[in-house]
């Protein structure tokens, strides 16, 4: 008996050292196990395209980052300070068929790419099969962030949707974002 208690708590304290390494990550990989939660930073260090991640349109929250390899688009969310990302949508494909109201006002909930971190995360990524998109599509990357105090909604920087808001996409062509083996 004294060997299973010890076992259980040898367990146990390996899952919590292992939970508090690191800030958890939400990787969202369309066809696999969804919101699956990581110990690790995706690097963003080669990424071909960064723009800023706007909340409540004058805060600077984090940054979106775009990088490609052979055979994916990773669209990667990264809130900066003490800021924390807390839900995420995420549109990527023919900018004609970003899901707006018929203003032109953009719907993030019917976007095909979500995720929902209450707790909050600093780094969430998105990986997109290169073969479903044409060699220049739209992103309109969405989030629900908040820092001590705050809570905003944020939008990638890019240009503006024609509705009457201040939600924003941006465009970008694989031709201009070439993947390592490319080099």
């Amino acid at each position: 008996m004294k060997t299973i208690v010890r076992s259980l708590l040898f367990c146990s304290a390996l899952l919590f050292m292992a939970a508090c390494e690191n800030e958890p990550v939400v990787s969202n990989t369309p066809g696999s196990e969804m919101n699956k939660t990581e110990n690790t930073v995706f690097d963003v260090s080669n990424a071909c395209y960064t723009t800023d991640l706007m909340a409540g349109q004058f805060y600077l929250a984090g940054n979106v980052y775009v990088k490609m390899d052979a055979n994916n688009v990773y669209v990667i969310y990264n809130a900066i300070n003490d800021w924390k990302i807390k839900a995420t949508h995420l549109y990527v494909g023919a900018c004609n068929l970003i899901p707006q109201t018929s203003t032109g006002n953009p719907i993030p909930g019917k976007f095909p790419l979500a995720t929902n971190n209450p707790s909050g995360v600093q780094q969430v990524v998105y990986t997109i099969a290169k073969s479903g998109l044409g060699d220049c599509f739209c992103i309109a990357a969405h989030a629900e962030v908040s820092r001590p105090g705050q809570s905003e909604t944020a939008w990638a920087k890019g240009d503006n949707f024609p509705g009457n808001n201040w939600a924003m996409f941006f465009s970008i062509c694989k031709s201009n974002c070439l993947d390592e083996e490319q080099h």
